[in-house]
């Protein structure tokens, strides 16, 4: 799986000015304070000069471990926010997916920052080609599911209304992902950003969501 998780030259040349100190710093509150600063051009070259490169970096340690820990390759992805032009984003983020050509069509794991700090998340876009195949496996596994939430709870289901969903309530969900066109899905776990065991912080998390991610999983691999 190593060489699926090849480098981004385009984000290896951001990162060339940034010192390894910066770099290991991991994503303190001073870099986090970037999301707070008001205008688009001045929030999105901030990200693109101190957060992206972090991430690409991090991305690249965690490519691999990763892949093992969802169980199929992974392709690195840094969000570059091109459709924005007026609102500044208020989360950037690497995601990990299967597919190399573009992340958001499928389910995908993402190390995504905001102004509160770093979540590792399963994301379903609602437009995604996995969305049906994760809906129907959601109401067919809500049970065990259900059970997962209840064993972790730094689990978040961040698209749902209740904040300790039952069966019941995700199955209400995956019939709403199958209806709702405008649905998307998204199950969270918030970690610490600091860069002491960030890493294992992020792949401890990931395998606290691998039930979720495995829904959008093809059957030869789930």
């Amino acid at each position: 799986m190593g060489a699926v998780c090849s480098r981004s030259r385009a984000h290896a040349a951001e990162s060339q000015n940034m010192t390894a100190d910066k770099i290991a710093a991991g994503f303190t509150r001073e870099t986090l304070q970037i999301f707070d600063l008001p205008g688009f051009a001045e929030r999105m070259s901030a990200v693109k000069a101190c957060i992206s490169p972090r991430l690409a970096l991090l991305a690249e340690e965690l490519c691999e471990p990763l892949s093992h820990c969802m169980g199929e390759p992974l392709h690195i992805h840094i969000a570059k926010h091109l459709r924005r032009t007026v609102n500044p984003p208020e989360a950037t983020w690497a995601a990990f997916a299967r597919t190399q050509r573009a992340y958001k069509p499928v389910v995908h794991l993402r190390t995504a920052v905001n102004r509160k700090g770093m979540q590792v998340l399963v994301f379903v876009e609602d437009y995604a080609e996995d969305k049906l195949l994760f809906a129907n496996r959601l109401h067919q596994c809500a049970g065990g599911l259900a059970e997962t939430l209840r064993q972790h709870p730094q689990i978040e289901a961040l698209s749902l209304p209740e904040a300790s969903p039952d069966a019941e309530a995700l199955r209400r969900f995956a019939l709403r992902l199958q209806q709702v066109k405008g649905q998307h899905a998204i199950f969270g776990v918030p970690v610490d950003s600091h860069a002491a065991g960030l890493q294992k912080r992020i792949l401890q998390a990931a395998q606290m969501l691998h039930p979720f991610y495995a829904l959008g999983m093809p059957s030869s691999h789930s």
